[in-house]
């Protein structure tokens, strides 16, 4: 039983030396990209501040539609005129998107 435990304490440091000698600076890795990875890189961060965007975006609109409620309250066209005015741009944004898909 005690030599399985002497084995088994001698392959840990070897694994370990084995996984230090593996490793490779974060950084190090883009010295192996070409110019399609730069691309996909570059593409993929531009998907992910769209993506990441959207939803502050719909909140300013839904926040101005709110607002054309709220400051029209006494006059009904106004409101309305307001209201439909945002909330045509909030369809047509969402078309766009959509027609894209």
């Amino acid at each position: 039983m005690s030599e399985t435990n002497t084995t088994d304490a001698k392959t840990v440091p070897a694994e370990a030396e084995k996984k230090k000698e593996q490793s490779l600076p974060f950084f190090k890795l883009f010295s192996f990209a070409d110019k399609f990875d730069y691309l996909l890189m570059f593409v993929g961060s531009l998907g992910a501040i769209v993506h990441g965007s959207s939803m502050p975006v719909f909140f300013l609109l839904f926040g101005q539609m709110v607002n054309g409620f709220g400051k029209n309250q006494m006059d009904l066209h106004q409101m309305v005129h307001e209201v439909s005015r945002v909330s045509l741009f909030f369809l047509s944004c969402f078309y766009q998107i959509r027609s894209k898909i």
